[in-house]
């Protein structure tokens, strides 16, 4: 069995209900990925002046690498979500039309 992400989970479910209630809920969601990315950057200026990429490989670079993955993680849920928002705004506005 493979990984099943919550978030994902839920997108999927939400799919079945109408866009309003989609985007109220994604937006939630939205929230929390931003507040957390936000967190992951600013944690990458402090403590490494924000450049996380090493110039070559370290014993030491672990935490920086797995910090990097987090803030691209993050990026990309962020980014798919403000899509899901998008279309669920376009298909409200549709609807009302």
């Amino acid at each position: 069995a493979g990984h099943r992400d919550p978030t994902a989970l839920r997108v999927f479910a939400l799919g079945q209900t109408d866009p309003a209630t989609a985007r109220a809920v994604l937006t939630t969601h939205l929230a929390e990925h931003e507040e957390r990315l936000a967190l992951y950057r600013a944690v990458a200026d402090l403590e490494y002046g924000g450049n996380l990429w090493p110039d070559s490989w370290s014993n030491h670079m672990g935490p920086a690498l797995a910090l990097a993955g987090g803030i691209k993680f993050e990026e990309a849920w962020v980014g798919w979500m403000r899509d899901i928002i998008a279309l669920c705004e376009q298909s409200v506005a549709d609807l009302a039309g």
